[in-house]
């Protein structure tokens, strides 16, 4: 394409090329020569017209060629003058010879007054010598220059500029520095702002940290007040945790939102009036007397977004800068949030230390709970032990006596005892919560009577208790020991609410269908529920604190009466088996714990009726016995053996082991879990490395806490507990073996 020079110099051409051909035409026609006359003018006239169109092609290109200049300026004016970021140009001097119009914004003044100014005049004094330096080690390296300047505007307005400094030279080859500058001043003030929160320590008792952040909020945004609230729980009041006046603090007072702006406040990230405040709220009496005109407000929220405070700046004037005062707002909400947190958890704490002592002295007895607990534990496997071998021995002697014989009817009377005394084991083991969690099909009612005899020991004579149970049966599929402490649980709750004595109530009865009105109540699914109602006309429960009773640890008996965990276990136990538990009390009245347990219609048989249906003799099968405690290894393998099956003992799991390596191959091992050196799933987990399919059931005296983390109460995993009898190893064996 031509250039604007060529196209000059092309029409420059074409105006002589017409000027000479309009000479010789006139020549021509001043010859008298008529005939020769005409031909030269026709041929100089039509070259004449010729060069006219040249002519004005040319000057269309022109025309053209200035359209685009114009364009061109409009572009450069575009990218230069009204670039986002300020350009300057200075002379080695440090003169300012050339700025867009950006720049010319940035520093306050026209363009024309900019050029010839020294660029130091707009630089504040304290940041003079940063620019001197910079400028020094660029015309010495000719590397560029990065640093920030604190720069003043001729209206002494100030702000922070980043600047990039670059080496170059101008058309007499003079060395010239091209300067890029960036406003920076909102990322200095958030930076500031930072630094701020950095420094001002919560801890601070000589200006605690909420005051700080009051004086900072007024000096930086230039307001008069400022009021930093924590909202109250019902969110329509709301208590000053810090108020700066008028360059003063005032004291902290509890004041109701409605008709002020900071009720406008709450939910909302960020409220602003930024003129006229007094207009919108002509009943908020502090904003007439402070005679406020100006008025930015934020919400302070949780971790969990709830709202939990407010912040408030109000000023006499309107706000001129509205975003820098939004900006500010937001950035200390955050740390306000979690000041406010660490407040409402420092007063938590306090009011704790003033139960601090009654805590102690309830851990102090959780402490002992869980020794005697562990207690219990002990004590149960020792009897469990001791009743296997009593319960055993009864048992073989009863059978090898005369049926009509005294002997024998005592030693069903000993095996009676003994299985008594399993039964206060049991109970033993329901108080300390130490039973393992083993499902069953159950009737309620059969439950309820058979605990009927311990309710008696427990309440006393002075209160009456009665029964009354449903028609039909009750069937549910859970743990009989923990449905067994639920009813206990809240017998005794009803029991210590009769203080003068009283009347208990034990109700049960079937749900085959829940309604939309009872699902809601006990917050349950739809289906059939086994309805446990105990009811007693004691002292009752007040309203304000039935939303409590289920939680650990609290309790209104007085100190060392109680734990204040027998409800929360009774709830934990319900919900674990998929039901609900609710209370109704009227205080002086009644009080009745209803339990909702889901109903079953799995078959109800015993331990009995399986052991009718089964052949519980073996065939000549081997079966190792692995037990620590001599007695207990001579009592089964005599149990076992009359069994019909082939019996070897081992005092050890490492025994055991040795006898396998010397070749037994026996189709069962039967191993106490708790045993010296080797416990029994351990000598288990050896053994399959040599027989990988050896069947082993796990037998054991002591309690859950002791034997779950070994892993042999697993699902799939066979275990029975100490003691048994001839007839429930019979059973277990034989479910093995086939």
């Amino acid at each position: 394409m031509k250039s604007n020079l060529d196209r000059s110099k092309s029409a420059i051409e074409v105006r002589k090329t017409a000027e000479e051909i309009t000479a010789k035409l006139e020549a021509s026609l001043n010859e008298g020569n008529q005939e020769s006359s005409s031909e030269d003018s026709n041929r100089l006239l039509h070259e004449l017209r010729v060069h006219q169109i040249e002519l004005e092609i040319q000057n269309e290109e022109l025309r053209a060629a200035q359209d685009e200049l114009d364009a061109s300026r409009t572009r450069y004016f575009n990218l230069y003058d009204l670039a986002p970021v300020s350009y300057c140009t200075l002379s080695d001097k440090g003169l300012i010879q050339e700025a867009n119009l950006t720049a010319a914004t940035m520093l306050g003044i026209e363009r024309a007054r900019l050029v010839k100014q020294p660029f130091s005049r707009f630089i504040l004094p304290a940041d003079q010598d940063i620019h001197y330096v910079h400028r020094k080690q660029l015309l010495n390296t000719g590397k560029p220059q990065e640093y920030e300047l604190h720069m003043m505007k001729p209206d002494s307005s100030t702000f922070w500029a980043q600047v990039t400094a670059t080496l170059g030279y101008d058309d007499d080859g003079l060395p010239i520095i091209r300067i890029v500058l960036i406003d920076v001043t909102e990322r200095k003030r958030t930076e500031e702002i930072h630094l701020f929160l950095a420094k001002t320590s919560s801890g601070n008792k000589a200006e605690p940290f909420f005051y700080a952040l009051a004086r900072y909020l007024a000096l930086s945004l230039d307001m008069f007040y400022v009021c930093i609230d924590r909202l109250e729980g019902d969110g329509l009041n709301a208590t000053t945790v810090a108020v700066w006046c008028d360059g003063h603090f005032e004291d902290n007072v509890t004041y109701a939102l409605r008709d002020t702006p900071c009720g406008d406040v709450v939910g909302n990230e960020i409220c602003c009036f930024p003129a006229g405040v007094c207009k919108f709220f002509p009943r908020d009496q502090v904003l007439q007397d402070l005679k406020a005109d100006s008025y930015i407000g934020s919400t302070v929220f949780s971790h969990a977004g709830v709202p939990i405070g407010l912040i408030a700046v109000i000023g006499r004037s309107p706000i001129t800068n509205r975003k820098r005062a939004e900006d500010t707002l937001k950035l200390v909400c955050v740390r306000v949030s979690g000041e406010l947190e660490r407040l409402e958890a420092e007063e938590a704490l306090r009011k704790s230390m003033e139960e601090n002592l009654n805590i102690q002295d309830q851990l102090n007895q959780a402490h002992r709970m869980e020794m005697l607990g562990q207690l219990a534990g002990g004590v149960a496997h020792d009897f469990n032990n001791l009743l296997t071998v009593i319960m055993g021995y009864s048992a073989e002697l009863s059978n090898s006596l005369a049926p009509d014989s005294h002997a024998r009817q005592d030693a069903k009377e000993i095996f009676k005892a003994g299985s008594r005394a399993k039964e206060l084991t049991q109970q033993l083991l329901i108080f300390s919560r130490k039973q393992l969690v083993q499902t069953k099909v159950m009737d309620v009612n059969e439950l309820i009577t058979n605990l009927h005899g311990l309710f008696f020991r427990l309440i006393g004579e002075h209160i009456e208790i009665v029964t009354k149970l449903s028609p039909g049966k009750a069937i549910i599929k859970a743990d009989k020991s923990r449905i067994e402490q639920v009813v206990i649980n809240l017998v005794l709750n009803s029991r210590d609410a009769l203080v003068h004595g009283g009347r208990i109530v034990i109700e049960t009865s079937v749900l085959a269908t829940t309604t939309k009105a009872v699902e809601n109540q006990y917050q349950v699914k739809p289906g059939g529920y086994v309805l446990i109602s105990v009811c007693d006309n004691g002292i009752g429960i007040p309203k304000a604190i039935q939303s409590k009773i289920f939680e650990p640890f609290f309790t209104t008996k007085d100190t060392g009466s109680g734990l204040g965990l027998g409800l929360s276990t009774v709830y934990g136990i319900v919900k674990q088996a998929g039901g609900s538990i609710v209370v109704e009390s009227e205080p002086g009245v009644a009080t009745t714990f209803t339990v909702l347990l889901p109903h079953t219609h799995d078959q109800l048989t015993s331990e009995a009726d399986d052991l009718i249906k089964a052949d519980i003799h073996g065939n000549g099968e081997t079966i190792l016995i692995v037990d620590d405690e001599e007695a207990l290894a001579v009592l089964f393998r005599k149990m076992v053996g009359k069994l019909g099956y082939q019996v070897t003992i081992a005092n050890s799991g490492a025994e055991a082991i040795c006898i396998i390596e010397s070749g037994l191959r026996p189709d069962l091992v039967i191993s106490d879990v708790i045993m010296p050196g080797m416990n029994g799933k351990a000598m288990a987990d050896k053994i399959k490395l040599i027989l990988p399919d050896q069947k082993v059931l796990f037998m054991s005296g002591f309690t859950d806490n002791i034997i779950v983390p070994l892993g042999v109460t697993e699902d799939g995993i066979p275990f029975i507990q100490k003691p048994f009898t001839a007839q429930e190893i019979a059973l277990k064996i034989k479910t093995l073996l086939y």
